[in-house]
């Protein structure tokens, strides 16, 4: 890595920060008086000038060497601080890390008009067991193309569009966007780990040799390289981690084309040849309920119990009663399940705001609406999805 790179390639694009340039110019400071000290005429007269000093006018221009850089730097910091930088970094940080938590609350720092700030808050509400309940918690402006990302991507999101696949188990094409990614950022440690580690979970070894001995050299990722390096062509130590057999297990048993455009038909591939893949089916019906697609929603009930759910999460109980009342009352098979009192009462309120109050006028009912249901599904049909106001995307698809 050169020098460069060292200071100003410090996180992946999607952390959207670069230091500030001034803040380097601390570091000649002092190179700059030493070479102020060769080339300024006089320097052997200055010079016995400064053998001649007292000791208290040594001490004051020692202080004023001193000064001078600090004041400088507090300046700079002054001036160069930005408490949003430092947010979104935040943001990005956490989400590498899996602290969902933290990147719920950081979130509510950034603006969701930001499709990656709002797929990770996506992300985050599935890891919190709240993607079906809470979706619409967050103004979803961009449909399915704040939930994934696939559809326009560039280089800034090729390594979010990675962590999504290997979220879902589908690790070679994880392990696809991974390897665009280092087109653009070449020996990027977040890059090599996820290299590294869908290439051992594929049972590449020699590739993931390649690329754990290239993250054994760095003091940084040296410790997390070396433990994967015991792993090759050991398959009883990688049975034994359970991190490693759940990537595995979620894995498609057979190669199929990924489908960029219409993501939804992948989330379903995946969930047919595992059922059990609880993300696939928890994006599949958010991803049906921001395009509009209440039938399939209510085709997959079944499921919920396959996957074992303890009840009917709440934005699946709105699609379910919007069903209902187009289909003028027809029945839904929801055993073992009910719609819950308090979804079915909301759902008569709206109603009643909307056709009674304000004779089914869609702009002038949006201010009542929004006060209690603005977290609904029923709010995203009528005021906030894509769809409905034609709100595109203006951003290149690749760069």
């Amino acid at each position: 890595m050169n020098v460069e790179k060292a200071f100003f390639d410090m996180f992946l694009p999607e952390r959207g920060y670069q230091p500030y340039k001034t803040l380097f110019a601390l570091f000649m400071f002092y190179p700059a008086v030493i070479l102020a000290g060769i080339i300024i005429p006089g320097i052997a007269r200055a010079s016995n000038y400064f053998n001649e000093m007292n000791r208290e006018k040594r001490l004051i221009t020692a202080i004023i060497q001193t000064v001078i850089p600090v004041v400088f730097l507090l300046f700079t910091l002054k001036f160069s601080y930005n408490n949003y930088d430092k947010a979104f970094v935040e943001f990005h940080y956490f989400a590498e890390q899996e602290d969902w938590e933290s990147v719920l609350e950081k979130g509510e720092m950034l603006p969701h008009e930001d499709r990656l700030v709002l797929f990770q808050l996506n992300r985050a509400l599935y890891h919190s067991g709240r993607l079906t309940d809470d979706l619409f918690v967050y103004r979803q402006i961009w449909g399915q193309d704040g939930l994934i990302l696939t559809r326009y991507y560039n280089s800034r999101i090729l390594m979010p569009i990675s962590d999504y696949y290997f979220d879902l188990g589908y690790i070679k094409e994880s392990l696809h966007w991974a390897y665009e990614a280092l087109t653009k950022y070449e020996l990027e440690p977040v890059v090599l780990k996820r290299i590294a580690l869908s290439n051992l979970i594929l049972g590449q070894y020699k590739i993931a040799e390649k690329f754990l001995t290239i993250l054994s050299k760095s003091v940084i990722h040296k410790k997390w390289a070396n433990k994967y390096l015991k792993y090759l062509n050991n398959e009883n130590l990688i049975e034994s981690d359970l991190f490693i057999r759940e990537k595995r297990d979620l894995m498609p048993k057979h190669d199929y084309y990924a489908h960029n455009d219409e993501p939804g038909i992948d989330l379903y591939n995946l969930l047919e040849v595992n059922e059990n893949n609880k993300m696939a089916f928890e994006y599949f019906i958010a991803n049906s309920l921001l395009r509009h697609n209440i039938g399939i929603v209510i085709k997959s009930l079944h499921y919920l119990s396959e996957l074992n759910y303890s009840k009917i999460p709440r934005h699946i109980e709105e699609a379910i009663l919007i069903y209902i009342l187009v289909q003028k009352g027809e029945n839904v098979q929801l055993k073992p399940y009910n719609i819950s009192r308090l979804t079915a009462e909301n759902f008569n309120r709206y109603n009643y705001i909307l056709y009674n109050k304000h004779k089914n006028n869609l702009k002038s009912a949006q201010h009542d609406l929004a006060k209690y249901f603005s977290n609904t599904f029923w709010y995203y049909l009528h005021y906030v999805s894509p769809i409905t106001t034609k709100k595109e995307i203006k951003e290149r698809s690749i760069e």
